[in-house]
């Protein structure tokens, strides 16, 4: 396993990206390539896979967030999931520990996990 030189996502400036999804922390693990990029380890189910991406595009911090990050998606965005069993709604949290997606009611301050079972507070003051 490569080392941990901090996590990164997307910003919340971008709408959409191809291989990052929206709210999911990422491995940073070579950010010696070049100023302006980093590589991100984005290990999609178990199989490793590495993305070289521009800094500017990132929010990258040293440490792995212990709390679910909140999505907002925005209207005019075209969502594929809606009017899908799997559609979350236009508000939903992203476990720091499993990437797994979870449909929000209301504005709870904790939510379980379906995937890890553990209890996470709601990251409110740090939407995406």
């Amino acid at each position: 396993m490569a080392n941990t030189l901090g996590w990164a996502r997307v910003s919340s400036r971008i709408q959409r990206s191809e291989r990052l999804r929206r709210g999911a922390w990422y491995r940073v693990i070579d950010d010696r390539a070049s100023t302006q990029n980093v590589v991100l380890d984005l290990d999609m189910d178990g199989a490793p896979s590495q993305l070289k991406v521009s800094r500017a595009l990132l929010r990258i911090r040293q440490h792995r967030p212990e709390r679910l990050s909140v999505v907002e998606l925005s209207r005019d965005i075209p969502n594929p999931a809606r009017g899908t069993p799997s559609y979350l709604g236009s508000v939903y949290a992203v476990c720091p520990n499993t990437g797994s997606r979870l449909r929000l009611w209301g504005q709870p301050n904790r939510v379980v996990c379906s995937s890890c079972r553990e209890i996470h507070s709601v990251a409110w003051d740090d939407r995406c």
